[in-house]
């Protein structure tokens, strides 16, 4: 610093702006980066909830059903890598198509041939489902037909 013109109280001073700016930078820097203190990659609870559209509350409900397995790090603090992130969505698509959690469960452990009739399986019950919501829907498209003079609307 001698010669350069810059007191030891200026380098002090930009010296700590520097370190505070590394600090932010790190802080900021994008969760799959692995940080220099080694914790595991990952997203956390937040960023993987607005990433997938899934409530953390609901990511917390899967990992203690078993569905998911974030990585921790240090502190304890959930870590979300690429497979979590691609199981989530997968879980939520199998939601949609009518299956429970347990179905579910039992469709991550099963092998090829065990998944295969499981698909098989719901697939008739949806069959059902819909055979039977058919009929439902029929009964009542019959009862809106029925005149409006019959003393009980819901008379099918």
């Amino acid at each position: 610093c001698r010669g350069s013109g810059q007191t030891s109280s200026t380098v002090h001073k930009e010296l700590a702006r520097r370190m505070k700016c590394a600090t932010v930078e790190m802080m900021n820097r994008h969760d799959n980066q692995a940080p220099p203190s080694g914790r595991p990659q990952g997203k956390r609870i937040g960023d993987m909830a607005r990433e997938t559209g899934i409530a953390a509350h609901v990511l917390r409900h899967w990992e203690d059903e078993g569905i998911l397995k974030p990585a921790r790090d240090s502190l304890g603090h959930r870590r979300y890598r690429p497979e979590e992130l691609s199981r989530a969505t997968a879980v939520r698509r199998a939601q949609e198509a009518g299956f429970t959690l347990e179905q579910i469960r039992r469709f991550i452990r099963a092998n090829a041939q065990e998944r295969k009739a499981l698909l098989n399986d719901h697939r008739l019950a949806l069959s059902d489902q819909r055979e039977r919501l058919t009929r439902a829907i029929g009964l009542v498209d019959g009862a809106m037909r029925t005149s409006p003079n019959t003393s009980c609307p819901y008379s099918v």
